[in-house]
C-alpha cells in the first residue's frame, strides 16, 4: 500500500482492515495497492498475472503527486504495464472508481461555536505563502502570486521558501517537512487573513496540503488548482475558500480581498464551516478511505468497475 497510511489494523472500520507492505503476505491478500508514483523497475517485475488469485483485486493507487510532476509525465511504461491487470482506481481522481483524495475534513462529534470568534482580529498582514519548489511551473503559479501580490499593498505579502524569502520557520517553504515546526507554522499565520493554496499543476481533483494548511490554520485559502472549483467543493464547503478562476482578472480579484480585508462580517463569514466541521488528520483520512475499501471488498459481490488508467495519466489541464 501507499507509504502515506498508516499500516496495520484500521481502527475504527465496521469490518475488518489490515494494511500492510509484507510482501509475504501477497498470496492471502484480498487486495493488492500499486503506488504507481513510487514504483520502481525492479517492483515491476512483481506484476506477474500468475501471482493474482481470481478473487483478488489489484488497484491502482496514485494521490500524492499529479500525473504531471516537476515536468515529468507518470511514465507510461507504469501505465501500461498495469492497465491490463488493474481492476480497480484509486485516486485523488473523483471520476475513478474510489475516491481518495490527499486530505478532508471531519464531522464534529457535536456543534462547535466560533460565531463569537472574529478571526479577523490582529491579522495585520494580507497574503501569505509557502512555497519550495518549481517556482516556474508550465501553470503559472509564480507569476500568478507576483501579479497579484502587486494589486495588494506593499508590505502585507509574504512569499517564503525557495521561491522567495528565507523560511523563518526551516522548512525551505514545505509545510510538508517533518523538520518544519508546526508552533512556528501556527505562530506566523496569526498575523495572515489569507493563504495562496496554489497547486505546482492542475488535474482533476488535485487538491493538496496547500488548501489544507489555509483553512487549518485559520486562514481563507486563495486556490488556484483542480479543473474547477468543484473539486475543491467536493472536499471542503464552497464558502470556504475562494477560487482564482471565480474572477476575470487578478485585479478583480486582489480588490475582493481588499473589500474582505475591511469588513470583518464578510471575512468572518468564510469561517462558518469550523461550527460543524474540523480539518481531518491525513492519516485518518487514509485509513477512512481504505475502510471503505476494504467494506467493498468484504461484500458478496464486489462492484465491476474499470477506470482506464490511461485516462488517468492524461488527466491535466
Amino acid at each position: 500500500v501507499s507509504q502515506h497510511v498508516q499500516l496495520g489494523k484500521v481502527n475504527n472500520c465496521s469490518v475488518s482492515c489490515l494494511l500492510t507492505q509484507d510482501l509475504q503476505k501477497w498470496d492471502r491478500a484480498d487486495a493488492i495497492v500499486f503506488d504507481a508514483f513510487y514504483m520502481s523497475p525492479v517492483e515491476e517485475r512483481l506484476l506477474d498475472k500468475s501471482k493474482k488469485r481470481i478473487s483478488q483485486k489489484w488497484l491502482f493507487n496514485f494521490d500524492f503527486e499529479p500525473p504531471i510532476y516537476d515536468g515529468r509525465p507518470l511514465l507510461k511504461r507504469v501505465v501500461q504495464t498495469l492497465d491490463p491487470l488493474i481492476d480497480w482506481t484509486f485516486t485523488f481522481n473523483p471520476r475513478g472508481d474510489f475516491h481518495k483524495p490527499h486530505w478532508g475534513l471531519a464531522s464534529h462529534a457535536e456543534d462547535a461555536t466560533v460565531f463569537a470568534t472574529n478571526w479577523a482580529e490582529n491579522k495585520n498582514r494580507i497574503l501569505l505563502w509557502f512555497s519550495s519548489t518549481r517556482c516556474e511551473s508550465k501553470f503559472k503559479r509564480n507569476e500568478i502570486f507576483k501579479k497579484l501580490s502587486s494589486y495588494l499593498p506593499d508590505g502585507s505579502v509574504d512569499l517564503f521558501g525557495e521561491c522567495g524569502k528565507r523560511d523563518p520557520c526551516g522548512g525551505r517553504g514545505s509545510i510538508t517537512n517533518p523538520k518544519t515546526p508546526k508552533d512556528c507554522i501556527r505562530r506566523l499565520a496569526r498575523s495572515y487573513k489569507f493563504y495562496a493554496a496554489f497547486e505546482n499543476s492542475r488535474c482533476r481533483g488535485y487538491t493538496t496540503e496547500k488548501l489544507r494548511t489555509g483553512l487549518l490554520h485559520g486562514m481563507v485559502p486563495i486556490a488556484y488548482g483542480g479543473m474547477d472549483r468543484s473539486d475543491y467543493e467536493l472536499i471542503v464547503p464552497a464558502d470556504s475558500f475562494i477560487h482564482v478562476d471565480d474572477f476575470t482578472s487578478l485585479e478583480n480579484l486582489a480588490k475582493f480581498i481588499l473589500e474582505l480585508d475591511k469588513d470583518d462580517a464578510k471575512y468572518n463569514a468564510y469561517f462558518a464551516w469550523r461550527a460543524r466541521l474540523h480539518v481531518e488528520d491525513r492519516l485518518v483520512t487514509a485509513s477512512r478511505k481504505y475502510c471503505e475499501l476494504c467494506t467493498e471488498l468484504q461484500k458478496p459481490q464486489a462492484l465491476l468497475l474499470r477506470w482506464q488508467l490511461i485516462t488517468f495519466s492524461d488527466s491535466r489541464a
